[in-house]
């Protein structure tokens, strides 16, 4: 039971610094199935909605490291495990994160919140590791 209560309060912790707002796309299968983490992203997975992998630029990785779980709005939860590529920063002058999806709806600005960083689960480890 604590440790529900822990991780219940590191995603909450995490949603009181408020969401973000980012540039919005998606990116296909014509990109590519490997990731930037070596996750091999299953397209069919993709178009039935059973995988959720999103990619982020540079700029936006401060916020979202690597297997950060996000939810970004009017789009639900997304796993990071991928990075745009490094000219959508410059050009946009925005954080970009890519919704890997079969079809693709534009470009929208959304608010974005972490949910769960790698930062929490080390948090987690130290909690329940300490003096080990």
């Amino acid at each position: 039971m604590l440790r529900v209560l822990i991780i219940a309060y590191l995603i909450v912790t995490n949603l009181l610094t408020g969401p973000t707002v980012h540039r919005i796309t998606t990116y296909g299968p014509e990109c590519g199935n490997i990731t930037a983490t070596g996750h091999r992203i299953d397209w069919q997975a993709v178009a039935e909605g059973r995988e959720r992998t999103a990619a982020v630029s540079r700029e936006g990785e401060r916020l979202f490291p690597m297997n950060s779980v996000v939810w970004v709005e009017g789009r639900g939860f997304w796993v990071i495990r991928d990075r745009t590529a490094k000219w959508l920063d410059a050009k946009f002058g925005v954080p970009t994160i890519d919704l890997a999806q079969t079809e693709g709806f534009g470009r929208e600005f959304r608010q974005v919140w972490l949910l769960w960083s790698p930062s929490c689960a080390q948090r987690l480890n130290d909690i329940f590791h300490k003096g080990r």
